[in-house]
């Protein structure tokens, strides 16, 4: 629903203000749905895998993640080759967002057909277990928020960079979607290679490293950017963003299942990252839209150190769980 409100929501000229909002509700919406699904998704990979590979198992999370902005960008880079700049602007961008509504049957079928790994029933209501997860967890609900902050913005900063290479940059709409490919690409590879690394080296290790990385290089890369504005360079950029972050989110996402116990592992993961995706990641890119405008084009790197360290803290703060048993 949350996508066909983005590509069915008529234009600014022709309903007003009501525009923007529908949008910022479709993305809202889509960010409760996500959050939904990433839990019992999550649940079931850390449930379902060996001992020993839970991380490789759970890195799927985000390296199918990566997938889909490879498939999303390949759809923008034909639709805009395709077009003509008019046509692109008026209509045009609504049809990635129709043509990916053609995969809910898929969907659908695949999520009927997924083995159960959940055993026994709970005899908890739904509203208890939400009761438990912020009253006996409440302090993984606020660390994995705040884990969730640097990953969600950095993955909506990563995303934007199309964007921000026409609006900002003045590229060519078909050599910025390039960037996206190249970006989803490098997530799907290296969240895969978190995942192993962290069921060697632990969790914390491969959440924190990553960060720390992304902390120190983003200004000088933006500046990079700024200064020296190409495709190669866009995608260099845009692939050293996504790489970390895919490598932080990646153990993150392993991390919080295994902080919660079966009763309430799925409905705890979901509303961490629901909070996190709706509260952050829902508002990144019309913040960072703000912040260009008002401080310049090297604002969203700044916004994504600020949110790093925040995040940096929260991480420092949560045990390691590599070793802890999941059956419980």
């Amino acid at each position: 629903v949350g996508t066909l409100g983005l590509a069915a929501t008529p234009s600014y000229a022709q309903i007003g203000v009501a525009a923007p909002i529908i949008v910022v509700f479709c993305r809202l919406l889509q960010g409760l749905a996500i959050g939904g699904e990433v839990g019992p998704s999550t649940a079931l990979l850390v449930e379902a895998a060996p001992d020993g590979r839970r991380g490789m198992y759970a890195s799927w999370q985000i390296a199918s993640q990566g997938l889909a902005v490879v498939g999303g960008g390949l759809c923008g880079v034909v639709v805009s080759a395709s077009m003509s700049e008019a046509d692109l602007a008026s209509w045009g961008w609504r049809l990635p967002f129709l043509i990916s509504l053609l995969l809910i049957p898929i969907a659908i079928y695949i999520r009927k057909k997924l083995p159960e790994t959940h055993e026994g029933g709970s005899d908890m209501s739904g509203s208890h277990i939400v009761r438990t997860v912020f009253t006996k967890y409440r302090r993984y609900v606020l660390l994995g928020t705040l884990v969730m902050l640097a990953g969600t913005v950095s993955t909506q900063v990563g995303n934007y960079m199309t964007t921000y290479a026409i609006q900002t940059l003045k590229l060519p709409p078909t050599l910025a979607q390039v960037a996206t490919v190249a970006g989803g690409a490098a997530t799907f590879l290296f969240a895969l290679a978190s995942g192993w690394l962290s069921d060697h080296v632990g969790r914390k290790t491969m959440m924190i490293a990553p960060r720390v990385a992304l902390t120190v290089l983003i200004v000088p890369l933006f500046l990079w950017l700024v200064a020296s504005p190409s495709p190669v360079v866009l995608s260099f950029v845009t692939m050293t963003i996504t790489t970390r972050t895919g490598m932080s989110a990646a153990a993150a996402l392993v991390a919080i299942p295994e902080l919660l116990p079966v009763s309430v592992r799925s409905t705890g993961t979901s509303l961490i990252y629901s909070i996190g995706a709706t509260l952050f990641g829902s508002s990144t890119q019309f913040i960072i839209t703000w912040l260009i405008k008002e401080y310049g084009s090297i604002a969203p790197a700044w916004y994504t150190v600020v949110t790093s360290l925040v995040t940096l803290v929260a991480m420092a703060m949560l045990p390691e769980t590599r070793h802890v048993d999941v059956k419980k």
